[in-house]
């Protein structure tokens, strides 16, 4: 005979686990356009280096301007790669265990 189980409870269940599943969702939610995300602020980034270069009149404050966009830029685009090395490595690393 089948145990019985207290509506309850049941019902109880049934909320936490709604609940964690909204939770779960607004996660990965946040990280669904991580990449892309990631790749537009790497492009914008590019291209206000590459405006700054063309309207790069010489003094020191375009100077200093330029630095802070080329270390944003690097950054940027550092961060996109390692992105993608980590994604590659975790389906890597999925695939491997499965084996």
């Amino acid at each position: 005979m089948p145990p019985q189980i207290n509506c309850y409870t049941w019902n109880q269940f049934e909320i936490q686990t709604t609940e964690r599943k909204h939770k779960r969702s607004k996660a990965m939610s946040y990280y669904e356009g991580y990449r892309e995300r990631l790749l537009s602020d790497a492009k914008r980034s590019k291209r206000d280096v590459y405006d700054l270069m063309e309207e790069n009149s010489g003094s020191e404050e375009d100077m200093a301007l330029f630095y802070e966009l080329l270390m944003t830029n690097r950054k940027s685009e550092y961060v996109f790669t390692e992105h993608i090395r980590a994604r590659h490595m975790l389906l890597k690393s999925g695939l491997d265990s499965g084996q």
